[in-house]
């Protein structure tokens, strides 16, 4: 990063908007690409266009880039066919004779010599030209003053392009002409464009899920008001937060709405469960209030804890997208209890104050719905939950943590793909593809910077000489250019040899006159122009590689031979560069996104374990300090670990991979998990007896379990890969932990040898039929 930082000192922004022009005429297509490109530069935004790079300034000068074999065989055939000549060969006769010896026809059209060097000057300044034969086009390159990273500028810059385009298809009365638009700066508009929709209507989907699910279990139409109003509170609170902190949103923490909603809302769940249990009991409203938000308040308050902890990990990460989302968490989360602990017991006071009057008794009528509860009775699934043979179920899940164990070399591995955080599907995406294609993929080139023109020399001799001596498989570049690539070397020597071959062509006779002709005329052209010197190259050219700023810094392009898409394919480029820093004794610097990529892989890899660690050592040593005895502690953080050795598991059956985005969820899910064993906890600690609680809280956990899979499974909906992974382990994780909870953790405490044991002296009152009734 610090190195595009100083690129962009020296050669300005990086990126284009990249325009493509079509008709169904090429002929007019041209024709208003080449007004197009004249009107651009008077945009005051605009720094400069490329359009039709200058091939011409190349094609006459094209027999000094012949190297010195190839001149020597021009040469040769000529003095060849001359001496036939004097053996008395007619030129008449020379085509319809069939001679052995193919020396006897010398090719003097040098068809097949010209053809390989038109190719590779083709190949090097395609880029700016027209689109392929089978896909014609014609490519605008805009350069822009400023960079990308700024929306506000973006949106302006793009319509003010869009207004000139308006405005020259009027004047050239050209309507049916077809300009796309692509490149950074129009890829960003789409996706935060696309975004903000997607945004939208999955928080719209989340929360109408949520509420569902709440009114469904509680069986309450007021229970959507009691939790969603302290929701939809706490949201606000934390986005004015951010605003004034962070002044935006990135692409992951703008679903930060759905995320907060879905595990806020598990704060509601406990209290109101619990509310609703004691009053069900037959305990009047101060004492309710005071069991549910007092002793059920404490466990809520230690889940907020162990969540906000997880979220405030990613706070000294030195990824930025990684230090918003935990800000987003960590505030969110305060926020969510806060809101919960102040408003849901005022709401309530206001209900139990207003029972008397009529208009309540009327809405309380039809607030109550029939019993759409899977859990509202005790029956078949109590038992399953309840634990009996607890050896036999806590020997199961060690058997299968013991095989999810076997999974963790491959699933802890890290992975980079490329473009986790774009949609393809957009416009701009597309049209970026057809642009590559057409350009020979030297969209983005590896950008190495060198102090000076002698090391630019020195390093380009290192990497030709690597490339025409090595298989291609073993490289990791198929082609490097510098300045220096443009000028060729011995062009004085070179002067006088293509004197002597166009002299000789003169007097040759056994070549067909009109070929003989434009050869001449080419070798002519050559001889008639200035010797190549970096200064006198075009500025199309100069500007690609020489420091814009009057610097002595230049650049040394290297265009890659493996694709981007895969962190093993940019771990192999990198060590293939490194490689030639070292061995080509040059300390250049390497600029471009792939490098930026390979430091963002190592820094996650550094970070992850040690993150890691600290996270669990954190949850380990909360647990210890808030629930006794210290064996119950212990036997939380066990079942911890022992989900996360099954996420890695799950993860791998179900083929999903860690990679630099969905990384970060795993403390979260770990966080948002314990909930659940502290909940469990704190009751049975009341309660003492297992089936009772099974009854009675396992719905909550499963519920509010539930809740957190909504918000964070949100995001499996988007069309961003990366946010799919995401939302993806996210409902792996908490569908595990909350597994892990109500079936492995009961057992566990069954061993503990503890469920006879006379309950607290402040405890709920047992339930004999439904919960809420």
């Amino acid at each position: 990063v610090r190195n595009l930082r100083k690129f962009e000192r020296h050669f300005g922004n990086v990126g284009y908007v990249v325009l493509t022009v079509e008709s169904k005429d090429p002929e007019a297509a041209e024709a208003f690409a080449d007004r197009l490109a004249e009107a651009l530069p008077r945009l005051p935004e605009v720094k400069y266009v490329d359009y039709k790079q200058p091939v011409e300034f190349f094609k006459k000068r094209l027999w000094y880039y012949l190297e010195t074999e190839d001149l020597t065989e021009i040469e040769r055939r000529i003095e060849r066919s001359l001496a036939l000549q004097e053996k008395g060969v007619s030129p008449v006769f020379n085509d319809l004779m069939d001679f052995a010896d193919e020396e006897n026809r010398p090719d003097l059209t040098f068809a097949d010599i010209r053809k390989k060097y038109e190719d590779k000057l083709d190949g090097e300044v395609q880029k700016f030209n027209s689109g392929s034969i089978e896909d014609p086009f014609q490519i605008v390159w805009v350069k822009p003053k400023r960079p990308s990273s700024d929306l506000d500028y973006n949106r302006r810059l793009i319509a003010d392009i869009r207004g000139l385009v308006d405005d020259l298809k009027r004047e050239t009365g050209l309507a049916s002409v077809q300009v796309g638009y692509t490149g950074e700066y129009q890829n960003s508009v789409e996706q935060v464009d696309h975004a903000k929709g997607e945004i939208s209507w999955i928080s719209a989907l989340v929360t109408f899920l949520l509420l569902l699910v709440v009114v469904l279990y509680f069986r309450r139409l007021s229970a959507a008001l009691l939790i969603g109003f302290p929701l939809l509170l706490s949201v606000l609170w934390t986005m004015a937060i951010l605003y004034f902190s962070l002044g935006h949103l990135n692409m992951m923490t703008g679903f930060g709405a759905a995320i907060l909603t879905g595990l806020g809302s598990d704060y509601g769940i406990f209290l109101l469960t619990r509310y609703y249990q004691e009053r069900a009991a037959g305990r009047d409203f101060s004492d309710s209030c005071r069991l549910a938000f007092g002793n059920t308040g404490r466990a809520t308050f230690g889940s907020m804890v162990t969540t906000v902890a997880a979220f405030a990990a990613l706070l000294f990460s030195n990824f930025q997208v990684f230090v918003e989302l935990g800000i987003l968490g960590a505030v969110g989360l305060v926020m969510n209890y806060v809101a919960m602990m102040l408003i849901v017991p005022g709401l309530l006071k206001l209900a139990h104050d207003w029972q008397g009057h009529r208009w309540f008794q009327w809405f309380h009528g039809l607030d109550r719905l029939p019993d759409f509860n899977p859990f509202g009775r005790g029956g078949a699934w109590v038992r399953w939950f309840t634990p009996r043979r607890a050896w036999l179920g806590t020997g199961v899940a060690a058997v299968l943590v013991a095989l999810s164990a076997l999974t963790l070399p491959v699933q802890s591995r890290i992975y980079y793909e490329d473009g986790q955080m774009d949609v393809q599907e957009l416009p701009a995406n597309q049209l970026n593809q057809r642009v590559s294609r057409a350009s020979y993929g030297t969209l983005k080139p590896g950008v190495l910077m060198v102090a000076s023109e002698a090391e630019e020399e020195k390093l380009l001799e290192y990497l030709n000489a690597k490339i025409d001596s090595r298989p291609p498989e073993e490289l990791v570049y198929h082609k490097a250019l510098g300045l220096s690539s443009f000028v060729p070397s011995d062009q004085e020597g070179k002067r006088e040899r293509l004197a002597r071959i166009r002299d000789k062509l003169a007097l040759a006779k056994l070549v067909n006159k009109d070929k003989k002709a434009q050869t001449l005329e080419s070798l002519s052209d050559s001889l008639a122009v200035p010797l190549i010197t970096r200064d006198g190259l075009p500025e199309e050219v100069r500007r690609v590689f020489r420091a814009q700023d009057g610097a002595a810094v230049q650049t040394v392009l290297v265009y890659q031979s493996l694709p981007r898409t895969s962190s093993q394919n940019i771990g192999r480029y990198f060590e293939g560069i490194d490689q030639a820093r070292r061995e080509s004794g040059i300390a250049f610097e390497p600029v471009d996104a792939v490098f930026v990529q390979w430091d963002l892989i190592k820094l996650i890899e550094r970070e992850a374990p040690r993150g890691m660690g600290l996270i669990l050592l954190f949850f380990a040593g909360f647990l210890f300090v808030t629930l006794k005895p210290a064996k119950r502690a212990l036997t939380v953080f066990l079942n911890l670990l022992g989900s996360l050795v099954l996420l890695s598991g799950a993860m791998w059956l179900c083929d999903v991979r860690l990679n630099v985005m969905n990384i970060a969820i795993i403390p979260i899910v770990l966080g948002t998990g314990i909930d659940c064993f502290i909940h469990y906890s704190h009751r049975f600690d009341e309660e003492r007896d297992l089936s009772e609680i099974v009854r009675r809280d396992v719905p909550a956990i499963f519920v509010s379990s539930l809740t957190s899979l909504i918000g964070f499974g949100g995001l499996a909906l988007s069309s961003s890969a990366g946010l799919r992974s995401i939302g993806w382990i996210s409902i792996l994780g908490l569908s595990i932990v909350a597994l892990v909870c109500v079936w492995v953790f009961p057992r566990l405490l069954l061993l503990e040898g503890a469920p006879g044991t006379e309950p607290d002296s402040v405890k709920g009152g047992a339930l004999s039929a439904q919960v809420f009734d």
